[in-house]
């Protein structure tokens, strides 16, 4: 008996310290983590064309270049689930994208647009940037 409250008691200390990986992310963990990674972001230009910029669900997007002709697009939702919602929604418009990848963790979803001449290793570093946040879906 005396067992089972000792590991009961660790469990509950071990829940209660171990930081949530489903906490809602802010703007700025996201580019404070591509910071950390060396992967420099550098304001766009904005362009009331673009259906990106447009934004989703009433979230507008910060939006950089990254490695000069490519462009990181960071929406910061409420919730896990107005992203998801948020990525329905995206995919759902009838249109064509351009080339690109789509990273989700938590209530961020960042969207990587990339030319032909994107670097080969920046969808890793994309992820492994992203990881260190939580658990990165895409």
């Amino acid at each position: 008996m005396r067992n089972a409250i000792i590991l009961f008691m660790l469990f509950a200390l071990t829940a209660c310290s171990s930081p949530s990986s489903k906490e809602p992310l802010t703007l700025e963990q996201v580019i404070t983590a591509f910071e950390n990674e060396k992967l420099q972001l550098q304001a766009a230009d904005a362009n009331p064309m673009n259906i990106v910029q447009q934004g989703i669900n009433g979230v507008q997007p910060s939006f950089y270049s990254l490695n000069n002709n490519d462009t990181l697009y960071l929406f910061i939702f409420k919730s896990e689930a107005d992203r998801k919602q948020g990525r329905e929604d995206f995919y759902n418009r009838p249109v064509d994208f351009a080339a690109h990848s789509t990273y989700e963790i938590n209530n961020a979803l960042v969207l990587w647009f990339y030319g032909e001449d994107a670097e080969a290793n920046t969808d890793g570093r994309i992820r492994t940037t992203l990881s260190h946040l939580g658990t990165v879906q895409q």
